[in-house]
């Protein structure tokens, strides 16, 4: 009866046999050449033949690694498969090669394999894509507007959109979610996957919309805001901030100012005047928002204007995003091409003159890496370490509309949103 072993062991840089089922062994010997500078592990695929249920196996090395060896049932006949693959920190495909192997083969026979590179590299079933490219996805979820990311792991990013447009990436691809509402959302932050919040439209008959999913269900949870609100952000699960528009025919009232105090939603006492549309906080005692010709840092008890005269920004300036790594690297962007970073002692303004485009998105990818930017008619920006101006980046798919959401996980994957659904990756690693 045939031996149902066909791969005995694989065994790193040596030739290990195993237990015989009759008819002796067979080594084989691999020189890998070709490893990608960026490898982390080296991944082998056998498979004997390609018949449903033929035995199969696969086995990981150190990107060291320059041989490996296996053994199989002498016996065996047809054709070995071997697939071998680079894959860096993220997984993510660096180098290829397949080759195969017909059976019964000499013994001790030596086979090279050179890995051919993977360039751009290939992270999971997206589409490779040219580092600081835009590239959009081929399938659309939804053809509303798509206005904010948030990122709990690669393979659980949430986005949101207009219309209660709830959408979910699980590493595989986007879904729309069913929530309880119609009205547009603007902004979404999470804790975890299982306290995640959005916030968006209010109407005459509703306060501003407020979700919250507890890893099973999404619910309607109660709004003190008469406005619209258009951002939150959180440094724990009871201390969360939410910021939104003023009275649209009172122009000098404040803008909504909330947080959430792990029970409920309440109304803060900001008393400066103008429509509030970004939030970010460093800690509960240093939380920042930017709005209508201004900028607003709260310390937990008293709200404060950051005066930012100097660097350009006007009672006509529309500050639209802030984010930042750290309370001494904090990011802000506005309407015609305004870009603002905080080192921790004073603000600057980078790209005078770049770009003329309305920006409403800024995401810092981490310290010491690349910041981008996204706005209107498709523009999609990067500025660098030491951080002295901004770059276009190149767009894919998209050829006119606007860009208002962007989020990455910790893969160097990022994701931009947009008008008319547009969904599109980028990476930002070479």
């Amino acid at each position: 009866m045939r031996c149902n072993k066909a791969i005995v062991s694989l065994t790193l840089g040596l030739m290990l046999g195993s237990a015989s089922c009759g008819g002796g062994e067979v080594g084989v010997l691999l020189n890998v050449m070709g490893t990608p500078p960026q490898t982390d592990k080296l991944l082998l695929g056998v498979a004997l033949n390609d018949q449903q249920g033929t035995p199969s196996q696969t086995a990981e090395w150190p990107k060291e690694t320059t041989q490996l060896g296996f053994t199989f049932d002498a016996k065996d006949t047809g054709t070995l498969k071997l697939d071998l693959q680079a894959v860096d920190t993220d997984r993510c495909l660096r180098g290829q090669v397949k080759q195969d192997l017909p059976l019964p083969v000499a013994k001790g026979m030596a086979v090279s394999l050179t890995l051919s590179p993977q360039q751009p590299r290939k992270c999971g079933v997206l589409l490779p894509c040219p580092v600081n490219t835009l590239c959009g996805e081929p399938i659309k979820p939804t053809t509303f507007a798509i206005n904010a990311f948030w990122a709990v792991a690669s393979n659980d990013i949430w986005a949101v959109g207009d219309f209660g447009s709830v959408l979910h990436w699980d590493g595989v691809s986007w879904s729309l979610q069913r929530v309880p509402t119609v009205l547009a959302l603007f902004d979404v932050w999470a804790s975890g996957p299982k306290d995640i919040w959005a916030v968006g439209e209010a109407t005459a008959q509703k306060n501003a919309v407020i979700l919250h999913f507890d890893g099973q269900v999404w619910t309607d949870v109660q709004s003190p805001s008469a406005y619209d609100l258009n951002s939150i952000y959180g440094v724990s699960p009871t201390q969360i901030w939410a910021v939104g528009e003023n009275d649209p025919v009172v122009s000098t009232t404040a803008g909504e100012f909330v947080s959430w105090d792990g029970a409920r939603w309440v109304r803060l006492n900001n008393p400066l005047s103008g429509r509030l549309v970004g939030v970010w906080a460093a800690s509960a005692n240093d939380v920042y928002a930017v709005g209508k010709g201004l900028m607003i840092r709260h310390n937990g008890t008293t709200f404060q204007t950051v005066p930012l005269a100097a660097q350009g920004v006007m009672t006509t300036t529309t500050l639209t995003d802030v984010r930042g790594l750290a309370a001494n690297d904090i990011w802000a962007v506005g309407s015609s091409g305004m870009i603002l970073r905080y080192n921790g002692t004073a603000w600057s303004r980078l790209g005078v003159g770049s770009t003329g485009a309305d920006l409403y998105a800024v995401y810092p990818m981490g310290p010491g890496l690349p910041v981008f930017f996204a706005g209107s008619g498709t523009a999609f920006l990067r500025s660098e370490a030491p951080y002295m101006g901004v770059t276009a980046n190149q767009t894919m798919s998209i050829t006119s509309g606007t860009l208002f959401g962007l989020g990455a996980g910790t893969d160097g994957i990022g994701w931009v949103g947009g008008s008319g659904g547009f969904l599109g990756h980028f990476d930002t690693k070479l």
